[in-house]
């Protein structure tokens, strides 16, 4: 059995509703012949919640924004982008592993790796999927290296984008992500995060489209 000065959410609530009430009243009325003090108080108590919630919320959002600081991609990078027309942008985001969907605002699945693959009897080609996720690996294939990664693209696994190579190579994307409004890949760069579209990922790593392009 409770003890007699034990309070529950039962017993409090019906005092702290009739408790606001009674401050709206307050506050609300000139003529009710309250106490200017209290009206005084009853606008504090009602209005510092939403005061410190504004607050908060600012204060979350320049955080945010300073986190979000764009910079400038690769020489490599930055000329295909600028030759293709594409406006993603490229964001400096230093944070942890198990922080960096919080830090960007989206889910694991929607932040993307480029894999670069290698076979003995074929030419390397590039797997796109989530950065938690394995990439897929045919028979007789494995997963490059960082160093020859490094000596094949100019880029250690980590930081590399999907697109932008100096050689065209042929892409495979994982089709789960291209569910998402938004995607984040490699930048090229450490801490460089790209934001780009579903459709545009797509349209950038189109093999057969660029090789007729840049053959032109």
């Amino acid at each position: 059995m409770l003890p007699r000065c034990a309070l529950t959410v039962r017993s409090v609530t019906p005092i702290f509703v009739q408790l606001v009430y009674l401050l709206i009243q307050a506050q609300s009325s000139e003529r009710s012949g309250v106490p200017q003090g209290f009206r005084l108080l009853a606008r504090v108590v009602l209005y510092f919640p939403i005061v410190v919630s504004r607050r908060l919320k600012c204060g979350a959002r320049m955080r945010l924004e300073s986190m979000m600081k764009t910079i400038t991609p690769p020489l490599g990078l930055l000329e295909f982008l600028d030759r293709v027309s594409s406006n993603a942008k490229i964001y400096e985001i230093k944070s942890t592993a198990d922080q960096l969907s919080l830090a960007l605002g989206c889910r694991d699945e929607d932040i993307l790796t480029a894999s670069l693959i290698l076979h003995p009897n074929r030419v390397p080609r590039i797997s796109v999927h989530p950065w938690n996720q394995n990439a897929d690996i045919q028979d007789n294939e494995r997963r490059a290296s960082s160093m020859q990664s490094y000596l094949l693209t100019g880029y250690p696994n980590q930081w590399m984008p999907p697109f932008g190579l100096p050689h065209l190579l042929q892409t495979q994307i994982s089709t789960s992500v291209l569910e998402s409004p938004c995607l984040y890949v490699p930048a090229g760069i450490r801490y460089g995060w790209m934001a780009i579209t579903p459709e545009e990922l797509v349209s950038l790593t189109d093999y057969a489209h660029w090789s007729r392009v840049f053959a032109a």
